[in-house]
């Protein structure tokens, strides 16, 4: 991820930028935002070295945040969180922050909410399969007349369902 990336999806307009208070970033943390509306799109960066710590979407509008981390600073933003006592999963009131890992992912719905266009508010997965597990599903999608990317998706959604059906049957004993 780079700078340029957020500079270009906002389209270089930038509504307000401060220094980032928390320490996890360094001493050179600096936060730009790009307002539209409601929508707000936020870029935190080091001010030399030019690395994206962390890219946040704050879609008001429609109740929905997302935010993705730079993975090589993740843990010390989260230790940071707990040392001050902040939940840095929810972006406002009730809205939970989405963790978006996959850059083109988070590019895209930001450009969207800053444009207040439509966007799919699904979350991009890469999965890296050996060529045989790619092979066995590329055989059973042509078997279903699905794409992998559909199979993938379908299967996925189904251990979601399960997952979520059995947590919800699970009973807690306390002694």
């Amino acid at each position: 991820m780079t700078l340029q990336d957020w500079l270009d999806t906002v389209d270089y307009k930038i509504t307000e930028g401060s220094k980032f208070e928390w320490e996890c970033f360094g001493d050179n943390a600096y936060s730009w935002l790009s307002q539209a509306g409601e929508n707000t799109v936020e870029v935190t960066f080091d001010t030399e070295t030019k690395v994206v710590y962390q890219l946040r979407a704050i879609d008001q509008e429609n109740g929905r945040a997302y935010s993705w981390l730079n993975p090589g600073f993740k843990d010390a933003m989260y230790i940071e969180a707990v040392t001050l006592g902040v939940d840095v999963d929810v972006a406002y009131d009730d809205v939970k922050l989405v963790d978006i890992e996959v850059e083109y992912d988070i590019l895209e719905k930001m450009k969207a909410i800053v444009n207040n266009e439509a966007y799919d508010t699904r979350v991009v997965i890469e999965l890296d399969f050996t060529p045989e597990e790619e092979q066995m599903f590329r055989s059973i999608a042509e078997q279903k007349g699905v794409t992998v990317d559909e199979l993938v998706e379908i299967i996925l959604l189904e251990l979601m369902e399960k997952e979520k059906a059995k947590s919800t049957t699970d009973t807690w004993e306390f002694s």
